[in-house]
Formats: structure tokens, sequence, C-alpha cells
């Protein structure tokens, strides 16, 4: 089975959009770009544009694809859906925020961006798509199976899903939000731990936070250290007494 399957998420996606999509940009001719480009190239999905930078361009075209200008883009935004090929996701920020400014309408979120770079380029992995032991799930079969995944009617039998002390450790989480720590300013004080950082995200770190407030752990065994230890160290110190 051919890797290039997962590129049907992007029509996926454009479909769900109810415009016609006649041009694919990629914002971004760096070596993401160009690597995006190949990829995308190699998956007959066609790319008619580059749109390099928002001031100028110093190149002509790669492969089939044309460079453009801030105003070409703008005239063909009714029209156009542009991949913003920056991994880092300031830089993203950044960029989406300039396109949006511009008009720019259709612009592939990086949630998906990320799942796409997530999969697999080529058929060289230990176990194939789909297969029990597969990183990667079969887009095709999911599809077929969607009503019966996706069924919320289903009852998971053999498996106490405890979902009334699940509600209840939710509940708990919720009520320490208003206490986290002010990670997402820039005059931090004494706190290790940023959410800007692409390893370590908010969510991983808002659910630590919790889960260490209301478990209380005498002891936490971690391997490695990064951004887990700079809020196991920040929550720890500020509201667990150093114990």
């Amino acid at each position: 089975m051919g890797i290039s399957y997962k590129y049907n998420l992007i029509d996926m996606y454009i479909k769900s959009l109810g415009v016609d999509i006649k041009y694919k940009v990629i914002s971004g001719a760096g070596e993401f770009g160009t690597l995006l480009y190949h990829n995308f190239t190699k998956a007959n999905l066609n790319i008619e544009y580059f749109f390099n930078d928002y001031h100028g361009i110093d190149k002509k075209k790669i492969g089939n694809a044309v460079f453009i200008h801030l105003e070409k883009l703008k005239e063909i935004s009714d029209n156009a859906f542009v991949f913003i090929s920056d991994r880092e996701p300031v830089i993203y920020e950044k960029a989406y925020k300039l396109l949006k400014e511009n008009g720019i309408k259709y612009i592939c979120p990086n949630s998906l961006m990320r799942i796409i770079r997530f999969l697999p380029e080529n058929d060289s992995n230990l176990f194939p798509v789909g297969h029990y032991f597969s990183l990667y799930p079969d887009i095709e079969a999911i599809k077929q199976n969607s009503k019966s995944i996706f069924n919320k009617n289903i009852e998971v039998k053999e498996i106490d899903f405890n979902e009334k002390r699940q509600l209840e450790l939710m509940n708990q989480m919720i009520e320490l939000y208003p206490t986290l720590p002010k990670w997402n300013l820039e005059e931090k004080g004494n706190l290790r731990y940023d959410y800007n950082n692409s390893w370590y995200g908010a969510a991983d770190a808002v659910a630590l936070y919790c889960m260490l407030r209301i478990l209380k752990p005498k002891s936490l065994i971690e391997v490695g250290s990064g951004f887990s230890s700079a809020v196991t160290l920040d929550t720890n110190e500020n509201y667990l007494d150093e114990k």
C-alpha cells in the first residue's frame, strides 16, 4: 500500500471548505518549503505557486511551481489554498497572521500540517500502515468503517472506564486551572517552564501540573529531563512546599 494516501487528508479538508480551490500555494521556499513541494509532487498533489516571502522574490520557480508576489496571491485568494512551510509554531503563527491581515482566506491549519509531517514518506517501515504494531493508521480503512468507529452509542465491554471518577478528576483539574503559574508571561520571575516551546506544549504542562497538585506524590521518577522537569520543579517549589 502506498504512503501517498496520507495526502488524502488534504483533499478531505479542502472539500470540507465548500470552495472551488483552483490553486495550491506553498508559503516559504526555504528548506522545509522545498521539501514539502517535493513530497507533494511525489504524491501527485499539484502545487501551482510559491510565495517566498512578504517583500520580494529572489527566484522564478521551483519545479513547475511559479513564484508570485503578495499582490498576485491576494488576487487569487478566493480560489487559493496556502500551506505555510515553517515548522516552528511561533514562525507559523507570524506567517499565518500576516497572510490573514492581507486577506488570504484559506490556509492549511498547523494541526493538519503536523499530522502530515508525522506520517511517513515511504514504505520502509517495519510494520505496514494499519498494522497493529504500526504507528500509522490506515486512513482508507477508517473512512470505510467510520460509521462504526465514530458511533458514540457503542458500549465497550470488558473495560471499566470508571467514567464517574474521570469526570470528578476533570472537575478537580478545572478548579485548579485559575491557579496555574504565569508560564505565558515575559516576566516569569523564578519560573523555569515557558509555554513558548515546541517540545512540551501547554496541554501537557497543564495536565502534569494538575496531576501533581491533586495526587501529591511522595516521589516522582522521570527518565530524562527537559521541559516536563521544569513544570515539575515549578509546581513542587511553588505549590507543594518542595516535598
